[in-house]
């Protein structure tokens, strides 16, 4: 999977990574289960906690630490920011499933 960025508006680059660490840090940190996920577009307290959890593994990824707390992270993501890490998380869930189904055998794909 490809790394995918982010510049916040401070001019920050930041790694965004949602993978099953992050989702562990959100359900630890949130008290939500997975399919909690479903109901972001109404919690922006959930999507920010999601934005800050799948942001701060990104950058232990890249070997970085990310030091800002979830609130001061919330004020330099702008809408646009917002709208890019939707875009972020979704691509990389659908990006796990496509994966999976390349590494079927030949006669399963044929199926």
């Amino acid at each position: 999977m490809d790394a995918d960025y982010m510049i916040l508006a401070d001019g920050t680059k930041v790694r965004v990574l949602f993978n099953m660490n992050a989702v562990d840090l959100f359900t630890r940190d949130s008290g939500k289960d997975l399919p909690d996920l479903a109901n972001l577009k109404t919690d922006v307290a959930i999507f920010r906690k999601l934005a800050y959890v799948c942001i701060k593994e990104g950058e232990a990824a890249d070997g970085r630490s990310f030091d800002l707390t979830e609130i001061e992270l919330g004020r330099k993501m702008t809408v646009l920011n917002m709208t890019e890490f939707s875009n972020i998380i979704a691509r990389q869930g659908s990006g796990v499933k496509k994966k999976v189904q390349q590494n079927k055998s030949w006669w399963q794909r044929k199926r």
